[in-house]
C-alpha cells in the first residue's frame, strides 16, 4: 500500500513523465509569463529576442556540458563508489523515499549556502544569479558543472548504502520543483510559505541588497533557513535589486555561462570583493 515501484522502473519512466506531462505545463507557464511581461511593458520586444537567443544558447551549452559531466565525472565515480560501498540498503517504501528526499534536500541547502561563501563554488553558480530579471526561465539558467559542488555528499551516501538511482530520482524531482519558486508573480501561498521555497521566499534569495543578501538557500523546503538562521521574510515595501554586484553579463550565452569561472582568473576577483558579489 505504501510502496513505490522499483528505482529502475521510476528512472525508465521519468523521461516519459517529464516530457509528456511536466514540460508542456512549464512551457505554457513560461509563455504566459513572458507575454504578460511584454504586455505590461516590463520587457520590450528587442530584449525579449535577446533573451530568447541567450536561453537557447544556454540550453544547448548545458546539454553538452551535462553529458560530458555524466560520462566522464559523475558516472565513473558512482560506479566506483557503488562497488566499494560498505553495505547496500534499499526499500520501495514511500517513507524511505520521502526520508531520502528530505535528507538530500537538507544537504542541498548546505551546499547552496557554501556556494555563496566560497569563490570556487560560486564560480559554478554565478550563471544562475547573473540575471537582473526574476522569471521562470531562471530554472534553466545554470551551469551544468554546478553538480560538482554536490558530488562529495552524494558519494558519501552511496558509500553508506543509498542506491544511486534514489539519489538521481530525488535530485530530478527537486530540480523540477525549483521551477515554481522562480515565478515572477509573487502570490502569497499562505501556510506553504512557512514550509516550502516559494516565489515570495525565493525572490529574496535572488536579491543582493541589504537584508536580502545571502538569504533563503533552501531548494524545496524553506524550513532549513528557519532552522539555521538564514531566513528572511519577503517585504513588499523593501526595494529589490535582482542579480549580483558584478552587474549583468549581457546576452552572450558563452560568457553568461562561464563568467564565474572566467572571473576566478582575473586579478580583481579577490575574496573581499567576492563577498560583496555573492
Amino acid at each position: 500500500m505504501f510502496e513505490l515501484p522499483g528505482p529502475d522502473f521510476i528512472v525508465e519512466n521519468w523521461h516519459h513523465i517529464f516530457i509528456t506531462y511536466i514540460v508542456p505545463i512549464e512551457v505554457a507557464l513560461v509563455l504566459i509569463e513572458e507575454v504578460s511581461h511584454f504586455y505590461l511593458k516590463k520587457i520590450n520586444f528587442k530584449t525579449l529576442l535577446k533573451e530568447a537567443f541567450l536561453y537557447t544558447g544556454i540550453s544547448l551549452i548545458s546539454r553538452g556540458v551535462y553529458y560530458l559531466y555524466i560520462m566522464f565525472i559523475f558516472g565513473p565515480l558512482v560506479r566506483f563508489f557503488k562497488d566499494i560501498q560498505f553495505f547496500s540498503f534499499h526499500s520501495n517504501s514511500i517513507f524511505y523515499w520521502v526520508a531520502c528526499f528530505i535528507v538530500l534536500d537538507c544537504c542541498s541547502y548546505w551546499v547552496h549556502r557554501l556556494e555563496h561563501h566560497n569563490k570556487y563554488m560560486w564560480s559554478l553558480h554565478d550563471c544562475h544569479h547573473s540575471s537582473e530579471r526574476f522569471h521562470l526561465l531562471l530554472r534553466i539558467r545554470g551551469n551544468n558543472l554546478k553538480p560538482l559542488n554536490n558530488i562529495p555528499y552524494k558519494l558519501i551516501f552511496i558509500l553508506f548504502g543509498m542506491h544511486p538511482v534514489v539519489i538521481e530520482v530525488c535530485t530530478r524531482v527537486n530540480k523540477t520543483y525549483q521551477f515554481i519558486p522562480h515565478f515572477s508573480y509573487l502570490i502569497n501561498l499562505g501556510p506553504f510559505e512557512h514550509i516550502l521555497q516559494t516565489p515570495r521566499n525565493h525572490i529574496v534569495h535572488h536579491a543582493y541588497n541589504g537584508k536580502y543578501l545571502n538569504k533563503n538557500f533552501g531548494a524545496t523546503f524553506i524550513i532549513w533557513d528557519k532552522l539555521f538562521g538564514t531566513y528572511q521574510k519577503y517585504d513588499p515595501e523593501y526595494e529589490l535589486k535582482i542579480g549580483t554586484l558584478s552587474g549583468s553579463p549581457g546576452y552572450n550565452p558563452f560568457y553568461v555561462y562561464f563568467r564565474g569561472i572566467i572571473e576566478l582568473f582575473t586579478p580583481k576577483n579577490n575574496k573581499k570583493e567576492f563577498k560583496k558579489v555573492a
